[in-house]
């Protein structure tokens, strides 16, 4: 479920809840591919201003493999590039 939290006027309080909320580790098996397929859905979608962002998720790896939806439509993103 993403973070639907208040944003804060200060970028020093913001970026200290993202480091608070990374270092959180909840047991692993977290599913990838629900977050891969919305930053897609975004990224090929009419807004320009999305269409050459970068999707990044930081994770300790432990996790269900992607569906073959998730494959395939990353498969077909023309600049698509997994690391790690």
């Amino acid at each position: 479920m993403p973070w639907r939290g208040p944003v804060s006027d200060s970028a020093a309080e913001d970026l200290h809840h993202i480091v608070e909320v990374a270092k959180t580790w909840s047991g692993g098996g977290t599913d990838w591919s629900p977050a891969i397929q919305a930053g897609l859905h975004r990224m090929t979608g009419e807004d320009k201003a999305w269409q050459r962002a970068d999707l990044v998720l930081i994770t300790d790896g432990i996790a269900d493999d992607l569906t073959p939806a998730v494959r395939e439509a990353l498969d077909a993103a023309p600049k698509a590039k997994v690391c790690g």
